[in-house]
């Protein structure tokens, strides 16, 4: 089904490749017919397990959010978090702590090594008070970044919010698109309601961060905890991806199925999706739509990988590797096969949400209205009963008042969301 002129191509000096890719279509042989045809490939990033490398280190910021609806509880629990991912620091990672409001303040410089001491206290120091504008916080923390940014390991920005940032959208996305190809990712991380879904997805998917939903204040410490843990097992850091569709051939979306789900955008056609973790693939689900072809084998796309690998080389991994298939006027009925079945049939659960959200905002309620009861019935028959409950609610809510809650927007949103990476490890050989 691979194509694999070049691929898996290990670097110089080295006798294996440290990262292999599979590319699985969800059909082999396409129907010679008038109509454009949608096809789904499953992309697998597998790290070598037989290469063992040394720990990368990290070159961390964390963005805080100390607007005054942090006040309280909530930024008592950042702090907390902040505490304990600087305990988890080791001597060679780097780290900065940046607080916003409607102004910016470098709380820690960046360093490395950390004086964790000293970087607690002033964490501690950090007070609620003004709005939000993330625009001002993101440039402070992405010069700090700069200031320690090492190629041989991850440089990562968490974001720490709770409201929405008002007319610097496009400004913070010029910011993450310039930051991307050195090879910065960002992570957001929403807490509470108040915040803007659609802008933090597409800031952490323009550089191969997630953007998390953070429902309780208790559950800041976990989230910042998984998300340091993950880079911290970093086998590749900076992992891109440039796909080159031939004639006939468009690409429709790219979304980040494992190990975080994550709708993924491109610059130039090259997707960043951000680090790979050893002992873990990263899988992603790219739709292409393929205009008629005659009868034959016909190539579809090209796709190179650029990654760094840990303790093998100071150049770039690289792979490149293709993908044909072959178009025929009697094409066989075809059975996908079953990861991508399960992987399709999950991601249609988050697509039913996010498109009963685009009928609320063109005043579609009835059709909406309609799309949510059937997401609650598609939900409780996998037993995800709570997240049933919240698609009822909403769905009654909409007939009675015209609107859906925030609340219950972000929990369906990522609540579907999350089931995506859960149904994969489920069907994980």
């Amino acid at each position: 089904m691979t194509e694999p002129d070049r691929a898996e191509r290990p670097q110089e000096g080295i006798t294996q490749a440290p990262i292999t890719v599979q590319l699985t279509p969800s059909r082999t042989t396409l129907a010679c017919i008038t109509d454009p045809q949608v096809l789904h490939v499953l992309i697998e990033i597998k790290p070598n397990s037989q290469l063992v490398g040394v720990r990368v280190p990290l070159n961390l910021c964390l963005l805080v959010d100390r607007s005054t609806s942090m006040k309280g509880a909530r930024l008592a629990q950042v702090k907390a978090a902040a505490h304990r991912l600087i305990d988890a620091l080791d001597d060679t990672d780097a780290l900065s702590v940046v607080a916003f409001s409607d102004r910016a303040e470098v709380i820690v410089p960046a360093q490395r090594p950390v004086n964790k001491q000293e970087a607690k206290a002033r964490v501690n120091t950090i007070h609620a008070s003004g709005g939000t504008e993330i625009f001002r916080g993101l440039m402070h923390g992405l010069a700090e970044l700069y200031k320690q940014r090492d190629p041989s390991g991850p440089n990562h920005l968490i974001l720490l919010t709770d409201g929405r940032t008002y007319g610097d959208e496009d400004d913070c996305l010029a910011l993450a698109a310039e930051a991307a190809p050195d090879g910065i990712a960002i992570s957001a991380m929403g807490i509470g309601n108040e915040w803007n879904d659609a802008f933090l997805d597409r800031l952490a998917g323009a550089t191969g961060g997630s953007s998390l939903y953070i429902e309780s204040d208790q559950h800041v410490v976990k989230f910042l905890d998984e998300c340091v843990r993950s880079l911290d097992a970093t086998f590749a850091h900076d992992v891109r991806l440039e796909v080159r569709p031939q004639p006939g051939t468009q690409i429709g979306s790219m979304f980040k199925l494992a190990p975080t789900p994550q709708p993924l955008t491109a610059d130039r056609d090259v997707y960043h999706v951000g680090t790979l973790a050893e002992r873990q693939t990263l899988e992603l689900l790219l739709e292409l739509v393929v205009q008629p072809h005659p009868p034959g084998r016909h190539g579809l796309f090209e796709l190179n990988l650029a990654a760094e690998v840990r303790g093998f080389s100071r150049s770039t991994f690289q792979t490149t590797c293709h993908l044909g298939l072959t178009f025929s006027a009697t094409a066989p009925q075809e059975n996908p096969p079953a990861k991508l079945v399960e992987a399709l049939g999950q991601l249609s659960l988050y697509y039913m949400h996010e498109r009963s959200i685009q009928d609320v905002e063109r005043g579609q309620t009835q059709l909406a209205t309609r799309r949510l009861q059937a997401l609650a019935r598609r939900l409780g028959d996998l037993g995800q009963t709570a997240l049933a409950q919240t698609a009822l609610a909403e769905a009654d809510r909409l007939q009675k008042t015209g609107s859906l809650s925030e609340e219950g927007r972000k929990r369906l949103k990522y609540g579907t969301r999350a089931l995506i990476g859960t149904a994969l490890r489920g069907s994980a050989p």
